[in-house]
């Protein structure tokens, strides 16, 4: 199995040639092995072209921290800061 920095390497060569499909199938890999990866959320987010695209990754946040994420108090935290982020780069959209 590819360790996480290589599937991330993957993905980022994928989002620049834009095949996104193929990049956002190996940042979900990543993203289950490490949930609170925060180099793989920031590619997702470059996935992102439009509004609807943005609150589709809102969500998929929001459902990734109810069923993957434990220790609550921090972990809460993050999830507002990347869900800042998002809002942040949804402005530029």
């Amino acid at each position: 199995m590819a360790k996480v920095w290589e599937l991330l390497d993957r993905a980022n060569q994928l989002i620049g040639s834009r095949r996104d499909s193929e990049a956002q199938l190996i940042l979900d890999e990543v993203l289950r092995l490490d949930p609170q990866n925060m180099d793989a959320w920031e590619a997702y987010m470059r996935l992102c072209r439009t509004q609807g695209d943005f609150e589709g990754l809102k969500n998929y946040i929001r459902l990734i921290w109810e069923t993957r994420v434990r220790e609550e108090d921090y972990l809460q935290a993050m999830q507002r800061f990347l869900l800042q982020r998002v809002e942040e780069r949804m402005q530029g959209v």
